[in-house]
């Protein structure tokens, strides 16, 4: 079974239409990609944020930092990966995906 796509562009009086077929597997393959991509990652961070609290006791125990202390301690984390996300988005954009080939 195709699936079949089809843009019309129309500008002043001229119209131009363009159509596609692409196999319903090949779509469902990039679906279940697109997910396996987005998904990953929130697994990785949710698993380091497990790693993190679970230590947080031999941090306690090894530091002795303070309750604010330690909310600091824990939280950084989250200030780094967001920090990476932005400027590894900037990257993205500046470098392109002409680069990454």
């Amino acid at each position: 079974m195709q699936v079949r796509h089809t843009l019309q562009l129309t500008v002043g009086n001229s119209t131009w239409s363009f159509s596609a077929g692409i196999p319903a597997a090949n779509i469902a393959l990039a679906a279940w990609i697109g997910l396996a991509v987005i998904a990953l990652p929130c697994l990785l961070y949710t698993m380091d944020l497990r790693v993190l609290t679970l230590a947080v006791p031999s941090l306690s125990a090894d530091l002795n930092p303070s309750s604010t202390e330690l909310l600091w301690i824990v939280d950084i984390y989250g200030f780094l990966v967001a920090g990476s996300l932005v400027t590894m988005g900037t990257l993205g954009d500046r470098i392109g995906r002409a680069g990454c080939s």
